[in-house]
């Protein structure tokens, strides 16, 4: 390489920074950036003790003013998007009141810690703070989720009550129980310090809804953020009822910095929320909507967690018979736990198996009829709701009946790979194609006018014009008519595709080899 070489970005790193200036463009995403911008500056401010310990508290209050506002303007943002589900818009409107709501114990907080002397004990800022708990987690359950069967959903709360369980241990043990046991007493101030580490129950259950529950096309990435923001603050809510309980807490200390990352985050989710939506859905977002869900490692690693914890504590105090029966107790358990996981690994390779089979068409790889029609109802949907173009092709071979009685089934059958494996060349990645019969085969145009789609159709009968099978005793060509139709003013995918059956009927009228769309 010479000294003047110039390295180019990768087209990754080009698409990765054109993303993020796309969001920043957007006034929710240049919030969210100052959000981060101060989170940084707050973390850089406690490691290096700028300005002292004597206006350590009322930098710390006044800090986490803009985040939590903003969050619950950034999500209510979201729920006013059209681009939206009516359910999705409510659970982000919920989760906007949950923001808020914190928002309003921080102001109040920061009133009384910086001018009452003392601040009182339980107050109006933690019954503001504690209903944020109970409204996000009605949020979080209002969220939609991929259509579940009465077994998905058994399975689903039976792991929602492992991992519930699992971190009743662990807070139980950090928070919950020394909390108890620190108060002892049947006063409002006790209450309110047990309801903070149930609240963080409240969370975990959010949490675990979150990663165990499906979510709809298009939620994945946010639920995943909000989520992270969640187990973050859960965290900083335990390492603060220790310090609290042990009289170690001051405004501005490390765990006021998970609060801030975590609130941040829920900002974030919202946001990206509302970016996504407003991009053009890609052919991604479908796979990712459509592939088939393996077993949650949640359970699992909570049953593990909770073992471990249990021989830290035990580990001292394990005297004969107790610590032997416990030890093997915790054996017995992780072997069979491993055993099923081991058995659900190999149930789901099968199962995968067989989801391919179900969804591929063996001869040509495309996809089946059935498969096909599930992806492109999707597509037809989203095309109504976002008023996006829309085109259907038909494709057949013509004569191919004579291709089999001349040269034999197995050259017809070639011939239908050649012309899949050329559509496939040929068509965009967010494009899907698919067997439809016999010798049709039938392609949806997402985001395409009907003279993009006539240029497309042409490329691929040029194509096929080019094409030689190959058999024993000699080699032959041939060609293919195409249909072209656009879904506007199709009611639903079945009359799309039957105008583009029309148009192939036409194209075969007008002497095949052809292209053809309807006139109206």
């Amino acid at each position: 390489m010479t000294p003047d070489a110039v390295i180019e970005p990768t087209p990754a790193r080009r698409r990765t920074w054109g993303l993020v200036r796309e969001f920043l463009r957007d006034p929710g995403g240049k919030a969210v950036a100052g959000l981060i911008a101060l989170a940084i500056g707050f973390i850089a401010w406690q490691v290096f003790k700028w300005g002292g310990p004597s206006h350590k508290t009322l930098i710390s209050d006044l800090s986490f003013l803009p985040v939590s506002i903003t969050a619950a303007v950034v999500a209510w943002r979201t729920s006013r998007s059209r681009e939206l589900d009516d359910r999705t818009r409510r659970a982000w409107l919920i989760c906007g009141l949950a923001f808020f709501c914190y928002w309003v114990g921080d102001f109040v907080f920061t009133l009384e810690e910086n001018l009452g002397h003392p601040a009182p004990f339980p107050s109006w800022a933690d019954a503001a703070y504690l209903v944020f708990y109970v409204v996000l987690l009605w949020g979080v359950l209002a969220f939609p989720t991929a259509p579940q069967t009465r077994n998905d959903r058994t399975k689903l709360w039976l792991d929602t009550g492992i991992v519930v369980l699992g971190a009743f241990m662990v807070l139980w043990y950090f928070a919950i129980g020394p909390t108890v046991r620190s108060t002892g007493s049947t006063s409002l101030a006790a209450a309110v310090s047990i309801a903070y580490p149930i609240g963080d129950l409240v969370l975990v259950l959010a949490i675990t809804r979150i990663l165990l529950a499906e979510p709809q096309a298009g939620l994945g990435r946010a639920m995943g953020i909000l989520a992270a923001g969640l187990l973050l603050f859960v965290i900083a809510d335990v390492a603060f009822a220790n310090m609290s309980l042990t009289d170690t807490y001051a405004g501005g200390d490390w765990t006021d910095s998970l609060w801030m990352v975590a609130q941040v985050l829920m900002a974030a989710s919202a946001q990206y929320h509302f970016w996504h939506a407003t991009r053009e859905t890609t052919h991604q977002d479908l796979a990712e909507s459509r592939r088939l869900r393996t077993f949650s490692p949640w359970p699992y690693l909570v049953v593990f967690g909770s073992f471990t914890l249990l021989v830290i504590v035990g580990w001292h105090v394990s005297a004969y018979p107790l610590g032997g029966l416990m030890l093997g107790a915790i054996g017995v358990t992780t072997l069979v736990v491993l055993r099923q996981i081991a058995a659900l690994r190999e149930n789901m390779t099968l199962l995968t198996e067989l989801h391919q089979l179900a969804s591929t068409d063996m001869l040509t790889g495309l996809q089946s009829r059935r498969h096909f029609f599930e992806t492109a109802e999707r597509e037809f949907y989203l095309a109504r709701r976002y008023e996006r173009e829309l085109c259907a092709m038909m494709i057949d071979i013509d004569h191919f009946k004579s291709i089999n009685d001349t040269y034999g089934h197995a050259a017809g059958d070639r011939a239908l790979q050649e012309l899949s494996a050329l559509c496939r060349d040929r068509l965009r990645a967010t494009d899907l194609v698919g067997r439809y019969g016999g010798d049709e085969l039938v392609v949806l145009l997402p985001q395409t006018d009907v003279e993009h789609a006539l240029e497309i159709a042409q490329r691929i009968r040029c194509g096929v014009d080019e094409l030689s099978i190959e058999t024993d005793n000699e080699t032959f060509g041939f060609t293919i008519s195409i249909g072209v139709a656009t879904a506007y003013s199709a009611a639903d995918l079945a009359q799309l595709l039957r105008r583009a059956d029309r148009a192939l009927y036409q194209a075969k009228q007008e002497g095949r080899n052809t292209t053809a769309t309807l006139s109206a």
